[in-house]
């Protein structure tokens, strides 16, 4: 009734339709819409008046708005330009507030600086080029309409945009959403119709971003008839190799991109790659060549220090700490400082600095937590409905007829799985893998497929429908395995997945690595991890998280006695001829000849962690918590 009123200017009515608005059924719109409407009747006293009322009831952009648009009618432009700042500030994609502001930057020039009319000009092309439903859902986004947000989504994402920037606009949106996984189907669907470059561009680095290697590789080699000589490809395909394990090939790639490249920012991500493939090499000296030759590059600096930092081995000179500490502290984004507290952490660290140390530790999980917002409760109900799932018998499929034996490690990150791995991995009969993510990719098809949670549909998958997700897996894991009988899958995510894992491989022995939750979880806490384990940010979380693992594995162990064994990182370093001898016997190998020279045997290793199995080992590291005993009282809550 009130827009009718007011496409008609019939004011008067439109003035009474607000009142009765106000009287009956009081909200942000109300008090927005009379203050509109006083303000177009030129009433600026009136309108003021409902705005104080409006903005001392309810926080509201809308509201905002008409303020601002009060000041400009009385020519307050330093005002007006300040409300509009406040707007964008608090919701980036209030179109309006950004075309009063474009006006502004004609009316009154002298408030802005000619870098800012352009930024204002740029951000409204930015807009023009995007499909209006997706600025309208970025919008109600904004405002906390995530009801009104997914539905105008949902409708945008049936069919991806064609030209580039609307493309990436869409990506962005899906993925703050939650809504990835969709979009990567939406893309699938578009490329059996078209076969558009830029839509497999964003598809295969969604897949990568979701760890799908196996999945991206087919958009990899379509996308190469028609962007082979694009550098953002060829980096893209360089990680592609070494994430298959073509480590090598992806060094020979990254070298000829380097040689005829002169746009710096793919240069710094070339020297960030290069170093990741040493460091997956052993070759830690040459892999900290690379990442010291990226500090160079600003925009990457916070990062570089990271991962040498990371690679555990690299001592910080003093005026390094001071450059890292200043890019903790600049005006860099969340990410950049993320990484510079995380690296200052561990060169504290190193110097013996443990106070300040947990302190940096501490700046860097909170960065994390706002770039990454999560409910530990949802996690944890997510864990206890896996306990309460009734757990299907083992059942042999055609699977059972191949010589393969997957060894899946499972447990928590930063328990010492690098470390088994790489043990058992000297043995003549098994291979080394990495952490592979296609049991979860499995898990999230079962669920997609029939509209159910993974563990509700498991007891009904056909004999046919098994073979072909273990075939899936296999393949998934081929580049990396090689003649042996048995490989090893040392993703600790897996545990969740046992039923899965067994119901594709009733042959499977997964072994439970459990650490001190005193020791994993300060050691969680003080690692940037690229995606997932929310809850290693805060130590009360963690300690949550720890017991409802340890339950969750306990119940698949009770129901699978003979696949399933548990041993912890402590008995692995204070005893490990005796617990390897164990572990051999569980899985149904010889023992390995000379296990304690696990650290000579040369291969690829997919972890952060390579520096320190490529070095005997040291029992002494076992209770280095105890530096930081001070700030880990959730953590000790555990072990009384």
């Amino acid at each position: 009734q009130f827009s009718k009123a007011i496409n008609e200017k019939a004011y008067d009515k439109a003035l009474d339709i607000t009142q009765t608005w106000i009287n009956d059924a009081p909200e942000t719109m109300a008090y927005a819409c009379a203050g509109m409407i006083n303000r177009k009747m030129g009433h600026l006293d009136a309108a003021q008046e409902m705005i104080n009322v409006g903005k001392e009831n309810y926080n509201s952009v809308f509201i905002l708005q008409e303020q601002a648009l009060i000041f400009m009618e009385q020519g307050k432009g330093p005002e007006a330009r300040d409300t509009f700042e406040t707007i964008i500030r608090t919701n980036r994609y209030f179109l309006s507030a950004w075309q009063q502001l474009w006006k502004l930057t004609k009316d009154q020039p002298s408030l802005f600086l000619p870098q800012e009319v352009a930024g204002v000009e740029r951000q409204l092309r930015q807009f023009s080029d995007m499909p209006k439903a997706l600025v309208q859902a970025y919008f109600e986004l904004g405002n906390g309409n995530v009801e009104s947000a997914n539905t105008l989504i949902t409708g945008a994402f049936n069919q991806p945009p064609s030209d580039h920037r609307s493309l990436s606009g869409w990506v962005e949106l899906a993925q703050k959403q939650n809504m990835t996984r969709f979009v990567i189907r939406s893309l699938e669907v578009a490329l059996q119709k078209a076969e558009q470059p830029a839509w497999l561009f964003e598809v295969v680095k969604l897949l990568q971003n979701q760890q799908d290697f196996y999945q991206a590789q087919k958009y990899v080699d379509a996308l190469a008839k028609y962007w082979s000589d694009e550098p953002i490809f060829i980096l893209t395909l360089a990680s592609q190799l070494l994430h298959t394990n073509k480590i090598e090939a992806s060094i020979q790639v990254l070298q000829k991109l380097s040689a005829n490249n002169d746009n710096q920012p793919l240069q710094a991500r070339i020297y960030i790659l290069l170093g990741q493939c040493y460091q997956t090499l052993q070759n830690i000296e040459k892999s900290a060549d690379f990442f010291r030759l990226a500090l160079q590059f600003e925009h990457v600096k916070g990062e570089a220090y990271w991962h040498l930092a990371n690679l555990k081995v690299a001592k910080f000179s003093a005026d390094e700490k001071r450059d890292i500490d200043a890019l903790s502290q600049s005006n860099n984004t969340a990410m950049d400082r993320c990484y510079a507290f995380y690296a200052l952490g561990m060169a504290q660290n190193q110097d013996g600095e443990f106070a300040k140390a947990f302190a940096s530790f501490t700046a860097a999980n909170a960065l994390k937590r706002q770039l990454n917002p999560y409910d530990v409760n949802t996690i944890i109900d997510s864990l206890d409905m896996l306990r309460q799932a009734p757990v299907p018998e083992l059942t042999k499929t055609d699977t059972t007829t191949t010589n393969i034996t997957p060894i899946f490690i499972v447990g928590l990150p930063r328990s010492g799985s690098t470390l088994l791995d790489q043990m058992l991995a000297a043995h003549p009969d098994i291979d080394g893998t990495k952490e592979l993510t296609t049991i979860l990719h499995i898990v999230q098809d079962i669920a997609e497929k029939y509209g159910k949670a993974f563990h509700q549909v498991l007891p009904n998958l056909t004999a046919e429908e098994k073979q072909t997700y273990a075939n899936w897996y296999l393949e998934s894991a081929a580049s990396f395995t090689g003649e042996a009988n048995y490989f090893i899958d040392k993703n600790p995510e897996n545990f969740k997945y046992i039923s899965v894992i067994l119901a594709l491989f009733p042959q499977a022995k997964i072994i439970d690595l459990r650490r001190d939750p005193v020791a994993n979880g300060l050691s969680a806490f003080r690692h940037h991890f690229a995606s997932g384990h929310n809850y290693s940010n805060a130590l009360s979380d963690f300690a949550q998280y720890y017991t409802a693992y340890t339950e969750v594995v306990s119940h698949f162990a009770a129901a699978y006695p003979e696949a399933v064994t548990t041993i912890t990182y402590e008995t692995l370093v204070n005893e490990p001829v005796t617990t390897l001898q164990n572990v051999c016997a569980f899985i149904g190998v010889d023992e390995i000849d000379k296990p304690l020279d696990f650290y000579k045997h040369q291969r690829a290793i997919h972890t952060p962690s390579v520096a320190q199995v490529s070095q005997p080992l040291d029992p002494n590291k076992v209770n280095e918590w105890q530096d930081f005993s001070a700030h880990l009282a959730p953590l000790l809550a555990l072990k009384s």
